[in-house]
């Protein structure tokens, strides 16, 4: 059975700048939204979708993941991916939906 997760995504860095576009908002934090997450995504993400909320100060990102256990394995990874690189996520602000 798929398991959804919603999040709404804030900049840590510029939390008052107004994006015009979920490119420009994923661009301006580049430290961790341009690493090569496939390994990690492989198997377990059946789709997902981001979208630039109206006021244009965050993202919303809905995944949908094979399972809720494909979802635990899934955040492991990415912990251990970023952990792996030496990099620590202090652009963006995750709040679970």
């Amino acid at each position: 059975m798929s398991y959804t997760v919603q999040y709404r995504i804030t900049s840590i860095t510029n939390p008052d700048k107004v994006y015009a576009t979920k490119e420009d908002f994923w661009s301006a934090h580049s430290k961790t939204s341009t690493i090569d997450k496939s390994s990690v995504e492989s198997g377990k993400v059946e789709s997902y979708n981001s979208e630039l909320d109206a006021g244009g100060k965050s993202i919303t990102k809905t995944m949908i993941f094979v399972d809720e256990d494909a979802f635990n394995a899934y955040i492991i990874g990415i912990t251990n991916l970023l952990s792996s690189l030496g990099i620590e996520d202090d652009e963006l602000n995750y709040t679970k939906l």
